[in-house]
Order: C-alpha cells, then structure tokens, then sequence
C-alpha cells in the first residue's frame, strides 16, 4: 500500500520518488523544529548571466536612492525614493532596448 501511495504522488509512473522523498525527510526535519538549509555550490550557469546583470543594476540604484534619501534626511520615505529609482533606471533600460531595436530592424 505504501509503495502505490509513494507511486501516486510521483505521477504514478514512480519517476518523481526522490523527490517526494527528499520533501517528506525536509517535512519531517521542519516538525521537528529543525530548520533546512540549502547550498548550491559552484558557479551559475551562463544562461543566468542577463539576470544576475540586471539584479546588480537594481541593487545599485536601491543602494544610491537610499544615499540620496539619508543625505536629505528622507528615512521615513527611503523605499519611495528607491522605488523611485529603480523605476527611472528600469524605464532608462527600456528605452534602451526599444532604441536597441529599432536600430537593428533598420
């Protein structure tokens, strides 16, 4: 009976069992108050490299609006402020592509 619980969680086909097994050892360790911690080791793969670019650009301007607020003494509304430029660098990164694009179908 366990094994034809086992196979319908997997599809039925039995080709997902490890990871319904991995999930019911980290369920377990999760009601025993124990806290999983996952590492993924290595370098990224290339494919990721546009995405880690654009995640340093966002966290630059979060960085910089948050300057420019604590210099003008605008904590209260520092999320605003890097909201705000997140949006202007995104906007800035758009045009950028459009422009990109445009000139290519020339």
């Amino acid at each position: 009976v366990a094994k034809d619980v086992d196979d319908a969680h997997a599809g039925g086909d039995g080709s997902n069992v490890h990871i319904t097994g991995l999930l019911d050892r980290v369920l377990g360790m999760m009601e025993a108050g124990i806290r999983p911690v996952y590492v993924f080791d290595g370098r990224p793969p290339r494919l990721k490299s546009d995405e880690l670019h654009a995640r340093r650009q966002t966290q630059t301007a979060y960085r910089e609006a948050s300057f420019v607020a604590r210099e003008l003494g605008i904590d209260a509304n520092a999320r605003a402020a890097r909201a705000a430029a997140v949006a202007s660098a995104a906007s800035a990164q758009l045009a950028e592509a459009e422009t990109a694009a445009a000139l290519t179908s020339l």
